[in-house]
């Protein structure tokens, strides 16, 4: 569920922010889009997943079922989120 909530953040973040943090130098560009990422992930993703999701996070999901669905549908969801972002994202010229 991480993961699901991870990668968006960082395409978008090396779309729309790491370009504008450049002048920085490596380092400190990595620390500031590493701490921005981070922030959002912890408020408000994963919050927003864990409601969402909470059906299969919850520590009553101990049925196989629930586990293999969760599971189905966070794979899904990852694989379904690759080619759209590279769908959407910036194209190189």
């Amino acid at each position: 569920m991480i993961l699901a909530g991870l990668y968006p953040l960082v395409v978008l973040h090396s779309w729309f922010v790491a370009p504008h943090l450049e002048h920085l130098g490596p380092a400190p560009a990595m620390l500031v889009g590493t701490a921005s990422t981070v922030a959002l992930l912890g408020w408000p993703v994963l919050p927003a997943l864990r409601r969402a999701m909470g059906w299969w996070v919850g520590s009553s999901a101990s049925d196989e079922r629930t586990r293999t669905a969760g599971v189905v549908i966070v794979v899904s969801a990852m694989t379904a989120m690759a080619p759209l972002l590279a769908l959407l994202g910036p194209r190189a010229n």
